[in-house]
């Protein structure tokens, strides 16, 4: 079984999770569409808001959130498939 490349899985999860957060906040800044939401993630990742600043930190908060859980979720990946080959 091939093991997954645990740098490039954990950037591609942060990048996608914080580009996804990011949209959801300028979406419900510009529309007013998905405010719950960005509600509800501000409460999760300090400072994020339906503002420009609130949308950058929340793509910094987000990535760092998804690169680690990526990070561990490619870790385990690559664990039991070593282990259950």
């Amino acid at each position: 079984m091939k093991k997954l490349n645990v740098t490039a899985f954990a950037l591609a999860c942060g990048f996608t999770w914080g580009i996804f957060v990011f949209m959801i906040a300028v979406v419900a800044m510009l529309l007013g569409i998905g405010s719950a939401w960005i509600d509800l993630i501000g409460d999760l990742y300090a400072g994020t808001a339906a503002t420009w600043g609130g949308a950058f930190m929340g793509l910094l908060w987000a990535f760092v959130d998804g690169f680690i859980g990526g990070l561990i979720f490619v870790l385990l990946y690559n664990y039991f498939a070593k282990k259950f080959k």
